[in-house]
Order: structure tokens, then C-alpha cells, then sequence
């Protein structure tokens, strides 16, 4: 159901339940221009020219075999409640994109994003099943975010969530109860933001196609600082480092890194790696210890 309601202005309210949308097609126009298939499942976006802003709820729904994004925010607010997004493909002629779940905000057009999702399955997406960009705000509970793929030509990414700075704005994410499996390069792309994780797993990372890497977590400076609080999380069988710290800010407690080829790698990045140890950690594999930052020239995941 839609319905407008006027509430310190306009705002278009989105309410959609034990919704199936699938195989929605992209733009047969798009393969002769530089520009967009679409093909999203939803395109939810406020008007910079009416002041309209929008509200997108998804409750118990299904959204599969969509084109570039299978949910996207461009400002205003999305819930995601008990649904499942799967194998959401990419651009069919430039291999790009191909997300699960997009929120994005821009300060220069002043449209803040903020997502919601809770007990949601996400999978098999290609280059990123959750992205946020710029000012956007997003918490993720009780859900899973597994098996993401690389993108369609230039076989890079396949991470599990991202982050990138737009207009000198950084997004926020809060995570609790949450997975991360099975992604490729890295589970957690973090490029700029505060990132809390409690109570959370992030696995089985595999090296990409085409750059390697391999991490659960990668806090990355790009230009805006990454932040990251994890507490009662494990990080746990990825191929290379279970958190890289890469000129970015660390703090953590109460956790487990088992079975990565690193535990904790910290490199400067722009600047100096930050890292608090707040206690109740432990490293390693067949034996845990203590957690040991080590530093061994690794590089990061790039932007996307």
C-alpha cells in the first residue's frame, strides 16, 4: 500500500508486505550509453525539488533475480523486517554493481539515508550485499549478509558490507546478532565511518578473483576516519587477516579471532593504525592467547 502524509511537510509513506518482487529487467537503452540498467526491485528516493521525503517499509518479502540493487535508498528511510534478498545481478553491460541492500545520502543535496534491517537473509549479491554512502545511518540486527560475489567483468570486490565517503560525509552502521560469511576480498569493507559491532560473527572471507586479499574486517582511512567498536564478536576462519587495520581506529573487547592467517594486522595508512584493546581477547587457533597486532606490508581492499 502508498499513502502520503503531511508531517512537518510532505513524505511519501511505502508500505510493503508478504511482497514477491523478481526478475525485474534492466534498460535494453543501457548498452548503448554510459549510464544505469536499473532493473532494482525498489527505488526509493525523496524529491530534492518538492521537499518530498520517503518511507519504505519491506515486511516478510521476497526480492530475487533483480538488476544492480535489489533495494535501493537514496535518502529518507527503509525498514527491511524478515525478508529475504538474493542473487541480485550486475550491470549486463558494464559488470557493475549487482547489491543487495543500497543506502545512500548526499549532503550536497542535503537527503540523509537511514536503513534499518533486522532478522533479513541476504545473499548471493554481487560486489557488495549491504552498501551505505555518504549520510547514511544504518543499523542491522538478527541478519545475515553470506556468499556474495565479484563484480561481473573485472572479477574484484565480493564483500559482504561497505562503506564509502561521499561529499566528506561517512556513514554509521551499528551491528548486533548479526553474520558475515562466505564473501570474497573482504567481509567487512570499512572505507570511512563509525562501525559498532556487538555480539556479531564474521567468517570464512575468501582471497578474491582478481586482487587476493581476504579479510573479515578491513577499516580503511579513506580521507574520513574508520572507527570500529567490536565487542562479543568472533572473527573467525578468514584467509588473511581477521581484522586489518589500515590507518584507522580500533577498539576492542571481549572477542575471539581464531583460525585467520592473522589475527589482528594493523599498517599505516594515510596515518598511523589506532588500536585500544579493551579486554577479554583472545587469538589464535588449535591454542587461543593473547591478541598481538602485527604489521607484514599487507594492502587494502580498494574503493569501490
Amino acid at each position: 500500500s502508498a499513502k502520503d502524509t503531511i508531517e512537518e511537510g510532505m513524505c511519501t509513506v511505502v508500505e510493503l508486505e508478504r511482497v514477491v518482487a523478481r526478475d525485474t529487467a534492466p534498460r535494453a537503452e543501457a548498452a548503448q550509453e554510459e549510464a544505469s540498467a536499473f532493473g532494482n526491485a525498489v527505488d526509493a528516493f525523496p524529491s530534492p525539488f518538492t521537499e518530498t521525503t520517503v518511507a519504505v517499509s519491506a515486511t516478510d518479502s521476497l526480492f530475487e533475480r533483480n538488476a544492480e540493487v535489489g533495494l535501493l535508498l537514496r535518502g529518507g528511510s527503509l525498514t527491511v523486517s524478515g525478508c529475504h534478498v538474493r542473487d541480485t545481478s550486475p550491470n549486463p553491460y558494464s559488470g557493475l554493481f549487482g547489491e543487495g541492500i543500497v543506502a545512500q545520502g548526499s549532503t550536497a543535496l542535503s537527503l540523509a539515508a537511514t536503513l534499518a534491517v533486522e532478522r533479513t537473509l541476504v545473499e548471493r549479491s554481487h560486489e557488495s550485499g549491504i552498501v551505505l554512502f555518504g549520510e547514511a545511518e544504518a543499523t542491522l540486527d538478527d541478519s545475515t549478509v553470506r556468499d556474495t560475489l565479484p563484480r561481473g567483468f573485472e572479477a574484484t570486490h565480493g564483500w559482504g558490507i561497505g562503506s564509502q565517503v561521499i561529499d566528506g560525509v561517512a556513514p554509521v552502521l551499528t551491528m548486533r546478532g548479526s553474520v558475515v560469511e562466505g564473501c570474497k576480498e573482504a567481509a567487512i569493507s570499512w572505507q570511512g565511518g563509525n562501525l559498532t559491532m556487538v555480539d556479531s560473527v564474521v567468517r570464512t572471507t575468501a582471497p578474491g578473483d582478481a586482487l587476493g586479499l581476504g579479510d573479515g574486517i578491513a577499516l580503511v582511512n579513506a580521507g574520513v576516519p574508520s572507527v570500529a567498536v567490536v565487542t562479543a564478536s568472533r572473527i573467525e576462519s578468514n584467509a588473511r587477516a581477521g581484522i586489518s587495520v589500515f590507518g584507522a581506529t580500533l577498539t576492542l573487547s571481549d572477542s575471539t579471532l581464531s583460525c585467520n592467517a592473522f589475527g589482528l594486522n594493523a599498517e599505516t595508512f594515510v596515518d598511523p593504525p589506532d588500536l585500544t584493546d579493551g579486554g577479554g581477547n583472545s587469538c589464535g587457533c588449535e591454542e587461543l592467547g593473547e591478541c598481538a597486532a602485527v604489521s607484514v606490508g599487507l594492502a587494502p581492499p580498494p574503493p569501490l
